[in-house]
């Protein structure tokens, strides 16, 4: 019987740990599914740093936990990865660093994506509060991978682009836990990454979205000055709606606001007037999925109360207010494009259209 949790400590004792790794490497994946989910009932049972064993015992263990991240059978790959994060508060540092090293192999290294993902999976479901020397891990070993992976990988390949995903997801928890201890440089090299790698993707958001976020959470990372740089270019390519760059850089500064709304004031006299006239803009330079972009930023940038926003919020209401009334799935419909009602208000064949789907 499952001891209650925080009741008492438990030492895993040799004959436990050496069936337990038996059982990982039984031919029945049942089996190998059914010890790992065994030990997360036991982990869930105790307090963080009340499970026990040797240090011989648990490098076995993690030794087994660690093969298991590469199963043939990809269920029991995502519960080891699951088990081996649920695990960490209850390791020696040394462990959670093998730990983590390991997956930054897996990530740079492994050509198959569900083997990658199943890593990435195991990074994610880690607690915040690693030991030092596994934040170090992350910071000096795994980063750096990730950041080779995204260089090293063509985005306009299939299989290049999903394992530019897998390193963009590891380099997106290490940004958003540990960004504050990321070197100026470190930062400075995955900007000039992400931003190549975001220029070379179809421009539909779906496409770019994991490298956008990941370069949004790192703008709420980077230098004073690297921010303005960042954010000071792309506000200047929203003066034009149909120049090449508009798609992206609306894209990624309504992200910005969403990651780093309070870092924003300074730009506001500027910012919000651009995302206002780019609403009003009519045709084809503005599709309805651009237009979301600019009302997630204006909403945003009132949230974080950025700057002197306040001078701006009849605009902002206006403008919310009239898209409010609009949607997008039926264009014809009570309120059109040009923002003229439909005649008689009736809804006809030739009235109907929806909306674009290229983001």
């Amino acid at each position: 019987m499952a001891a209650s949790r925080g009741a008492r400590e438990r030492t895993l004792d040799r004959v436990y740990i050496n069936d337990a790794v038996a059982k990982m490497k039984d031919r029945d994946k049942d089996i190998r599914w059914m010890i790992c989910d065994d030990l997360l009932t036991v982990v869930a049972d105790h307090e963080p740093g009340s499970l026990t064993m040797t240090k011989e015992l648990e490098e076995k263990l993690m030794g087994g936990l660690r093969a298991l991240y590469s199963d043939r059978a990809a269920e029991v790959a995502q519960k080891a990865a699951l088990l081996s994060a649920s695990l960490v508060p209850h390791l020696l540092p040394s462990s959670v660093s093998t730990l983590l090293q390991s997956i930054g192999d897996i990530v740079a290294k492994e050509a198959e994506a569900d083997k990658r993902e199943i890593a990435v999976l195991g990074l994610r479901e880690m607690p915040e509060n690693l030991p030092d020397e596994g934040v170090m891990t992350l910071l000096e070993v795994v980063l750096p991978q990730a950041s080779a992976a995204i260089d090293g990988k063509s985005p306009t390949d299939p299989k290049g682009f999903a394992w530019i995903c897998d390193a963009v997801g590891v380099t997106t928890v290490v940004l958003t836990r540990y960004g504050g201890q990321v070197s100026e440089e470190q930062l400075e090299r995955l900007q000039v990454s992400l931003t190549g790698c975001c220029t070379r993707l179809p421009s539909r958001y779906e496409a770019r979205r994991p490298v956008l976020e990941c370069l949004a959470t790192l703008a709420a990372c980077v230098s004073r000055s690297q921010f303005d740089v960042l954010v000071r270019r792309h506000i200047e390519s929203l003066a034009d709606p149909s120049s090449d760059g508009f798609r992206y850089s609306l894209q990624i500064v309504s992200l910005i606001c969403r990651t780093a709304g309070h870092r924003l004031g300074r730009f506001v006299p500027e910012l919000v007037p651009r995302f206002l006239k780019a609403l009003a803009t009519r045709g084809a330079d503005m599709d309805t999925d651009l237009r979301e972009f600019c009302l997630q930023g204006l909403a945003e940038v009132v949230r974080a109360r950025a700057g002197n926003v306040d001078a701006h919020m009849e605009e902002i209401i206006a403008s919310g207010s009239e898209f409010a009334a609009f949607d997008p799935n039926y264009t014809g419909m009570s309120l059109s494009m040009s923002g003229d009602a439909v005649e008689g208000g009736e809804e006809t064949t030739a009235a109907v259209g929806f909306g674009d789907e290229d983001g």
